[in-house]
C-alpha cells in the first residue's frame, strides 16, 4: 500500500523543482504557476482544490530552491539580476486576514540576498534566521558554523 502523504510530498517536491526550473529559465508566469497547482492538486482553484495563497507559497518554495541551486553563494553583483527576476514574478495579490494581522510578508529574494551579502557572514559565524518564512535568507547564505532557524 502506498502512503498518501509520501505520494503527495513527492508530487510537491516535483512541483517545487518545476517552478525553480522555470525561474532559472525566466519562463515562469502566473498561468504556468497555476497550471503547476492544477497538476499538483488534480483540479483548479475554482473547484476548491487549492487557494491562490497556496500558489504563492509554491512560488516562494520554488524561489528558495532556485537560490539553493545557484552554483555559488550570492554576491553583490548578483543583486541586479535577482531584482529583475523578482520584478517579473506574479505578484502576491491574495493575502489571508491572518497574514495581514500578523504582518506576515515574505522577504523578496533580492532583498534577502542583499541582506546576507551585507552581513558578510564568515564560516565561523553563528547565524539566526529570524523570518520564519520560506527560507530566502538561508538560501542565499554562505556556509556558516551554525544556523538557528526561527521555525516551529
Amino acid at each position: 500500500m502506498t502512503d498518501l502523504f509520501t505520494q503527495f510530498n513527492t508530487r510537491l517536491d516535483q512541483a517545487i523543482d518545476e517552478i525553480a526550473l522555470e525561474l532559472a529559465s525566466g519562463s515562469l508566469t502566473k498561468m504556468s504557476l497555476f497550471d503547476a497547482m492544477k497538476r499538483l492538486y488534480g483540479g483548479s482553484s475554482a473547484e476548491g482544490r487549492w487557494a491562490q495563497r497556496d500558489a504563492y507559497d509554491l512560488l516562494e518554495a520554488g524561489m528558495t530552491c532556485h537560490l539553493l541551486g545557484l552554483s555559488r553563494p550570492v554576491r553583490l553583483d548578483d543583486i541586479t539580476a535577482l531584482s529583475l527576476l523578482v520584478e517579473q514574478l506574479p505578484t502576491h495579490t491574495v493575502r489571508s486576514e491572518d497574514q495581514i494581522r500578523f504582518q506576515q510578508f515574505s522577504t523578496p529574494a533580492d532583498l534577502a540576498a542583499l541582506a546576507t551579502v551585507l552581513a558578510q557572514p564568515r564560516p565561523d559565524d553563528i547565524v539566526l534566521e529570524p523570518s520564519a518564512g520560506h527560507g530566502a535568507l538561508v538560501a542565499s547564505l554562505t556556509t556558516v558554523r551554525q544556523l538557528h532557524l526561527n521555525e516551529a
